[in-house]
């Protein structure tokens, strides 16, 4: 790629440095041209590329190192990606995961049998079962304080 053109590129449109950034617009197709540096490495070049094709997304490769290109570009550190977004960059937000409700299992005691059980339950069920374990326990314990109270008069 020509140094001239490059510069008037940089200077006319809006760009995009760095792989992951570049990455996220690619898999959104949101891409116009891909500027690669000649130092770039192999493994990340061909992943570049092959999205590039998927989506019909011109690359070119500088024969510039990164240093070169970002003094060019008056940037204070190395560049091995630029990007030239079709309309102004817009900040792409990653894809959220859902997240999974894990089911716990809780050791019940079966009340009419005596039998410990295991369940699957929730989350807001086992918030429900501590509850009436605390419960319980308090019970017992203000039934001990009053059979002290008792034995003491």
């Amino acid at each position: 790629m020509d140094i001239n053109k490059l510069k008037k590129e940089l200077k006319e449109k809006k760009v995009i440095f760095g792989y992951k950034n570049t990455l996220k617009y690619l898999k959104s197709a949101k891409i116009e041209k891909i500027v690669l540096s000649e130092k770039f490495p192999e493994i990340m070049r061909e992943t570049l590329i092959g999205l590039a094709k998927e989506n019909k997304v011109e690359v070119e490769i500088a024969n510039k190192s990164p240093e070169e290109i970002a003094e060019i570009a008056k940037k204070p550190f190395a560049i091995n990606v630029i990007c030239f977004p079709l309309s102004e960059p817009e900040k792409i937000k990653p894809e959220k995961k859902e997240k999974i409700k894990r089911k716990k299992k809780v050791k019940v005691k079966d009340k009419l049998k005596g039998k410990i059980k295991s369940k699957e339950k929730s989350g807001s069920g086992l918030k429900k079962e501590k509850k009436k374990k605390k419960k319980e326990k308090e019970k017992i314990k203000k039934s001990k304080r009053k059979g002290k109270k008792k034995r003491k008069k």
